[in-house]
């Protein structure tokens, strides 16, 4: 009994957070299978699975190249590239994680995971100020989210 109840929650908690991305982020079911798998292996935050984590962020642009999440953790992970010297290619600066970011939040300024992203770009690049800002407007938007 135990266990049907928490697998009815645990789908029923994927579906709100589809639909949460949904209506602010894709629609393109595809795109965010794809943003998801990203997630998943990127988080594992290594240089092979960033690697892995890039190609499958781009391909969900690619697919909805309004979908703001999906530039903000490509922006992330090229960050991270870029931080530790794992770059796998001339993508992997700061300026150009800087320049998605930028993106992210054009697309949707209401994001508060955009803002939190943006918030390390800034920091990685020594602007404090701008990271403390960019910290403060992702904890009004999102107060309860624990980052990327």
């Amino acid at each position: 009994m135990t266990v049907e109840i928490g697998s009815r929650l645990a789908s029923n908690i994927t579906l709100a957070e589809y639909r949460r991305h949904a209506r602010k982020g894709t629609s393109d079911v595809e795109a965010y299978e794809l943003f998801l798998r990203s997630r998943e292996i990127g988080i594992g935050f290594n240089p092979r699975a960033i690697a892995k984590a890039i190609p499958l962020v781009e391909r969900s642009i690619e697919r909805d190249p309004e979908y703001a999440r999906a530039y903000a953790w490509l922006a992330f992970l090229r960050r991270a590239n870029a931080m530790f010297r794992w770059a796998s290619g001339p993508s992997d600066t700061l300026s150009h994680a800087e320049e998605l970011v930028h993106k992210a939040i054009s697309l949707d300024p209401q994001d508060g995971e955009s803002h939190r992203i943006a918030s390390f770009v800034y920091q990685s690049q020594g602007r404090s100020e701008r990271a403390i800002e960019a910290a403060e407007k992702a904890a009004s938007l999102s107060p309860s989210s624990p980052g990327p």
